[in-house]
């Protein structure tokens, strides 16, 4: 069937006059009901947007995403903790005993985004110190995010809840430097925000507040579970 040119209207606001881009009308219907409209470079439509031809509409309408916009079904980032805190710390004897310790943490996590939740894995390494223990660890583990708000091209806010889970290996030295192995699992949950400065960019900042129960630090005499909050802070882009 010969193809149609066609005059079509995308309102991008109430309040602006209407825009008027040029499609081009591909296969045609019977009906002429249905049709495939091919869009011009530098525009993208989205499901939910309506066409109009000519006149104007007082209707709420999303504006089309430039071209150039990300797509979101992939990511890669990570986080990292700088921080200085009272630890708490249960063994199995049900000693409890609280220190000041100093931390540092980074970790490299991907992920693959459904929209509305993620799932991914994670690789992370930490070291603390307290007065009389240093902990060097690595870690691997899972994890998964719900995204309160659809984490699609051209949203710039996404709060989000997550939970993960690790397991780590690493070693403790005491201050006259004998070293034992420690291993552990390590379960966290966390809620925060994504930000895109850019929101046809795929690049975002992350900060979550977390609540971690970790059991790396755990020998094979004794299980040490340490609970605390913190806060962390991340780059992910996704592509």
């Amino acid at each position: 069937m010969k193809k149609l040119l066609a005059i079509i209207t995308i309102f991008l606001t109430p309040q602006l006059l209407a825009e008027a881009i040029e499609f081009e009308v591909g296969k045609v219907s019977k009906s002429g009901r249905k049709a495939v409209i091919y869009v011009p470079a530098g525009q993208v439509l989205e499901k939910g947007q309506i066409l109009k031809f000519g006149g104007e509409t007082k209707a709420d309408i999303k504006p089309a995403l430039p071209s150039e916009a990300t797509a979101r079904n992939w990511s890669f980032g990570g986080n990292i903790i700088i921080d200085s805190r009272d630890t708490e710390t249960e063994s199995t004897t049900g000693a409890i005993t609280t220190q000041d310790e100093n931390y540092f943490e980074i970790d490299l996590r991907g992920s693959k985004n459904f929209a509305a939740f993620e799932v991914g894995g994670l690789l992370d390494y930490r070291k603390s110190s307290t007065k009389t223990i240093n902990n060097d660890t690595y870690s691997v583990g899972v994890f998964g995010e719900f995204n309160i708000i659809k984490n699609k091209p051209g949203v710039k806010y996404v709060p989000h809840l997550g939970a993960e889970i690790a397991y780590g290996s690493g070693s403790r030295e005491d201050n006259q430097g004998n070293t034992t192995d420690s291993s552990g699992l390590i379960y966290q949950v966390y809620g925060g925000l994504k930000y895109y400065i850019f929101p046809s960019n795929g690049l975002a900042l992350t900060a979550d507040i977390f609540y971690r129960s970790d059991q790396s630090a755990s020998t094979d005499d004794d299980t040490i579970t340490t609970t605390h909050i913190g806060l962390s802070a991340g780059v992910r882009y996704y592509f």
